[in-house]
């Protein structure tokens, strides 16, 4: 073993291979001492000391102790393995798992014309490079960045053109987002519109009242930065829009802003869901 070292330490590529491995290596296990900022350590300890054999104690353990530390380096890339190992053991379970499609990701190669904010003309993303690459770098930060260039930009207007030019990209992220497809009645009376938790709770009180004769549909968003781009024309099928969510009803003052549509807010703020009487209570009252 140690003449294998020594004849490895004698291939300089190697050798910087190996000082870069150690030094990983010990600036990882110093940042795993070094508690965050404002952080009582002790009180940190005794709470893991109360919790031998629990789900923190685990992934202490596979931390090297840095979580109990609640260090700087707490978890490292520990959440992504975790994540990666726990897919390819569900895949077993979930055969259709294997079946997703892969993400490809293409990196700049060529510093030939390369612009790092030139930008892709269907979906307005950049070009990725990988850092350190030769005639690829570039300046990245807070700094607000000429368009095209990528160099550190002050003046007002192109400011103003990154601003809308960013918040374009986002909105074009509605090519990939699928048309919603109204639950229950395509047209009707009455379209309720949820997100997160309320779908279990509007579900079942659709379900009744259309039992009852009611025309009532319902559609549960799942994308809400960009919407759907149907979902105004599914808007205008129904006579009225009710909006049930768990918040002081942030989701129908963008539908009323979006689309113009005086969306009826049924908020709730009472650490408890939904319950399927309270839905139902509602619908009666808008349809009264």
């Amino acid at each position: 073993m140690f003449s294998w070292l020594a004849n490895a330490w004698r291939v300089p590529e190697l050798r910087r291979r190996i000082l870069f491995t150690f030094f990983v290596l010990a600036l990882y296990r110093l940042g795993s001492w070094i508690p965050a900022p404002g952080v009582d350590s002790s009180a940190i300890k005794d709470y893991f000391g109360s919790r031998g054999g629990t789900l923190l104690s685990f992934l202490n353990v596979f931390s090297g102790g840095a979580l109990a530390q609640f260090s700087l380096f707490a978890l490292g890339i520990m959440p992504y393995v975790t994540a990666s190992i726990i897919l390819q053991l569900m895949t077993v379970v979930i055969p259709q798992l294997s079946e997703l499609p892969n993400f490809p990701v293409t990196f700049r190669t060529d510093p030939e014309g390369f612009q790092p904010y030139k930008r892709e003309a269907q979906t307005l993303s950049r070009p990725w490079a990988v850092p350190g690459t030769p005639g690829l770098e570039h300046r990245i930060g807070g700094l607000e960045k000429q368009d095209g260039t990528g160099n550190v930009n002050y003046e007002p207007l192109n400011h103003e053109h990154m601003v809308h030019l960013r918040a374009e990209k986002v909105q074009r992220i509605v090519q990939d987002v699928p048309d919603v497809v109204p639950e229950g009645d395509a047209e009707g009376d009455l379209l309720i519109i949820g997100w997160g938790s309320t779908y279990g709770s509007i579900t079942a009180a659709v379900r009744s009242k259309r039992a009852a004769g009611k025309k009532i549909g319902q559609v549960h968003l799942r994308w809400l930065n960009p919407l759907p781009k149907n979902l105004h024309d599914v808007m205008k099928r129904y006579k009225k829009v009710l909006v049930p969510e768990m918040n002081l009803g942030q989701l129908v003052w963008v539908l009323r802003a979006k689309y113009l549509v005086d969306a009826i807010s049924y908020p709730k703020v009472q650490g408890k869901p939904f319950q399927v009487s309270e839905i139902e209570a509602k619908i009666d009252e808008v349809l009264q």
